[in-house]
């Protein structure tokens, strides 16, 4: 069976990775006052993504100069641009940039930076990320900038990828249409009135799918569950009397602990359960099994009281509707879910055990939802634990530290202690305690 293609993300830098808008705006501002010529913000809209030459062709309009001229303005209006750079940092990331670069990198395409700025390197370098790429396509690499093709097809012939097998990442119109002319699969992060010609179009970085862009090869395994590129397990029903083999199908672990492939919001009736190695314990002298601890992942989102939630008694099979997946390659879990009705359109969430850290399980969930809906997220430990051979725990002790929780317990027969710990952020909302 031939290998297949090798696949690429292109990247914009300007707006997808890092946002240096404003000062390209500032700079141009500075330049227009000097020069006496008029220029706003609305007319700065249309520099986006338009080399330095073609900017400050529309910024002169009908304006003649000399070349000598036009140089020096352009060298000033850089110099400007580039003293404002120099506090740049990793904190100028946009959110989502690194997840979305490493998520590429993880699926094995090649990454690539596709900017018309003659500055990319620099900022790259003030970001701390140039190391992630596998070649880097700026403003000296062509001569003719967006909306033509050429920086895009010469990132991609410095990958060696044929530009059919590319994905592009960018926020303006010209770069979309650049990515459009070079034959590429053309992503758009911004509004639609701007980039809604490309072939996928997300909000914003942070919110871009590379599973949506690039959908992988699936394979149903008889009446069961699908396989994706050999690797991704993917369930799209679910039956309430297969809870407790599916959610042990998709347990995902690091050798120390493994979490059951169950969904934040159920509770122990659902076979929830984080095992933890070395804990053996015979509860009620049947035979002796590791113990499952406090499920301190739990988590439940409401709106105006009423649960978002699968429920676990339900039979569900409607891949629109819910659609669950193990990467065994990363060992990642990760829940699609999109209700019938009311104004939560998605909730998705991942889970993985870190490798780097034994003791360590990470949560991400994300609402997908109508603007202005009013949502209660409610986290916590439920100390309620399932186990098959009866209750393992002498007692269970709460804490509260500062912006954590924590429970203590010690095993029933040989008196092991254990702790769990909670700890949530939150991202475009306010957590009330």
């Amino acid at each position: 069976m031939p290998a297949p293609p090798q696949r690429a993300v292109i990247f914009d830098l300007d707006g997808v990775l890092t946002e240096t808008a404003e000062y390209h705006y500032l700079g141009w501002q500075r330049l227009a006052d000097e020069e006496g010529l008029p220029f706003d913000r609305a007319a700065n809209e249309a520099l986006r993504g338009v080399s330095r030459a073609e900017s400050l062709q529309l910024l002169l309009g009908d304006r003649q100069v000399d070349s000598a001229t036009f140089d020096e303005m352009m060298a000033r209006k850089n110099g400007y641009y580039v003293d404002s750079l120099q506090g740049m940092s990793p904190k100028d990331l946009l959110p989502g940039a690194i997840s979305l670069v490493v998520d590429a990198k993880r699926r094995g395409m090649l990454v690539a930076i596709g900017s018309s700025s003659k500055n990319a390197r620099f900022v790259l370098d003030k970001l701390e990320i140039t190391g992630l790429f596998d070649a880097i396509a700026d403003g000296d690499t062509v001569d003719n900038a967006k909306p033509a093709p050429d920086l895009f097809l010469a990132a991609a012939d410095l990958l060696g990828v044929s530009p059919a097998h590319c994905v592009v990442i960018e926020d303006a119109a010209a770069g979309i249409d650049a990515a459009l002319a070079a034959g590429m699969t053309a992503v758009g992060t911004g509004p639609e009135e701007r980039v809604g010609h490309a072939h996928h179009r997300f909000d914003a970085t942070r919110d871009v799918d590379l599973t949506v862009v690039c959908p992988p090869a699936e394979a149903r395994l008889g009446n069961g569950p699908m396989v994706a590129d050999g690797w991704v397990v993917i369930d799209d029903h679910h039956d309430p009397d297969q809870v407790i083999n599916v959610a042990t199908s998709h347990l995902t672990g690091n050798g120390y602990l493994g979490y059951r492939g169950t969904v934040p919001e159920w509770r122990a009736s659902a076979t929830v359960g984080c095992t933890v190695s070395d804990t053996w314990d015979n509860a009620d002298g049947k035979w002796a099994e590791l113990c499952n601890v406090p499920n301190a992942l739990f988590a439940e989102l409401a709106h105006l009281g009423q649960p978002v939630a699968i429920d676990a008694e339900q039979v569900l099979s409607d891949r629109d509707l819910l659609e669950r997946r193990l990467d065994v390659r990363y060992g990642r879990q990760h829940r699609i879910y999109g209700p019938a009705s009311g104004p939560v359109h998605r909730l998705v969430d991942e889970r993985f055990a870190s490798m780097d850290q034994r003791h360590l399980i990470a949560q991400r969930q994300r609402v997908f939802a109508t603007p202005g809906t009013r949502l209660t997220l409610t986290t916590g430990i439920d100390g309620e634990v399932w186990s098959l051979n009866g209750d393992h725990f002498a007692f269970v002790e709460p804490h509260i530290h500062d912006d954590a929780l924590a429970m203590r317990m010690n095993t029933t027969e040989r008196g092991l202690p254990i702790a769990v710990a909670h700890a949530v952020g939150v991202h475009g909302g306010t957590v009330q305690a």
